[in-house]
């Protein structure tokens, strides 16, 4: 059965994933906050997102499913959400690959970003907050900000993309996904996360917990962990980010 969304729209905001945060509470599962500019993006390591544009997508979903929180796959949902917009990519004829663990790229450049943060007071679980900013109009003066590789939708497929279109399609994944994974894990999105996984077989360099790994990658766990075949073995992989890799 497809879920009632709850949306929330603002012109401006500061961040849709703080007001989520701050608010969760209150807040009932599936509520989707939106707006047009923020003020004080945020992506991953703290890092600012560049939200000046009324052209791209900034959305920040709220999921507190009744399932006990030591049963949901907590640290996995950037890679859920990194599945659902590819999937919406791919929708207009776009060829998407998943940066692990969840930055999407067109033609090797960036176009989402995604940010998950999990709500506790205390041992009180509060709810998950996952935020998705996605490029989606072709406006190359917003990137200008960005330290990487950047592109938009439209400008890729080289036709006008509707943001609520965009929008409307990932609701619609999320309704497809969200449940199962929140019972499953993981694996119930791997095998469409293996098709836009865009590592296997690289050379890459990756930096962990304060640490830099190289080696080949033989692909990712059933539980989403980067498998990496290094100088001194085999390590499984959670939380990183690939600084560079080669064929």
């Amino acid at each position: 059965m497809k879920p009632d969304f709850n949306i929330i729209h603002f012109d401006t905001i500061g961040s849709t994933n703080t007001y989520a945060i701050e608010n969760i509470r209150g807040l009932p599962h599936n509520t989707v906050i939106t707006a047009d500019i923020q003020t004080n993006g945020r992506g991953r390591y703290k890092r600012a997102w560049t939200s000046d544009t009324a052209k791209n997508l900034y959305a920040s979903f709220v999921v507190k499913p009744d399932i006990p929180y030591k049963q949901l796959p907590l640290v996995n949902f950037p890679q859920l959400f990194s599945v659902i917009t590819a999937e919406a990519f791919l929708s207009y004829g776009a060829q998407p690959q998943i940066k692990w663990p969840n930055d999407v790229l067109l033609n090797g450049k960036k176009c989402a970003g995604i940010l998950s943060e999990a709500s506790f007071d205390g041992n009180i679980f509060n709810g998950v907050v996952v935020g998705v900013g996605v490029n989606i109009g072709d406006d190359p003066s917003s990137r200008l900000a960005v330290k990487q590789p950047a592109t938009a939708l439209s400008s890729e497929i080289k036709k006008n993309v509707e943001k609520s279109d965009f929008f409307s399609k990932m609701l619609e994944l999320y309704a497809l996904m969200c449940d199962s994974f929140c019972s499953i894990g993981f694996t119930s999105i791997k095998e469409a996360y293996m098709r836009y996984f865009s590592h296997t077989g690289k050379e890459i360099s990756i930096e962990n917990a304060n640490q830099r790994l190289s080696g080949r990658v033989s692909g990712v766990s059933d539980s989403g962990e980067l498998i990496l075949k290094t100088a001194s073995g085999v390590e499984n992989i959670m939380i990183g980010e690939v600084l560079w890799e080669t064929s």
